[in-house]
């Protein structure tokens, strides 16, 4: 539901599309630590940065198995 509201958003907006790569880095950030505390692993076990493309996360056809290598 979240990026089918983030796509009609920037259908509406085409200008936000420039804060989605900070965004993007802001929310990862975040991701891992919520990740790390909630698996017990080293926030080191993750990527240190989004191994997707915002392409990629916007796409609701995309669902990955893992992290890409």
């Amino acid at each position: 539901m979240q990026r089918k509201d983030l796509n009609r958003l920037l259908q509406d907006s085409p200008s936000l599309r420039r804060f989605l790569e900070p965004e993007t880095r802001d929310a990862y950030a975040d991701a891992v630590e919520l990740a790390s505390v909630e698996t017990g692993l080293m926030e080191s076990a993750f990527p240190a940065q989004c191994p997707y493309r915002i392409e990629d996360l916007l796409d609701k056809e995309f669902w990955p198995e893992a992290f890409p290598s």
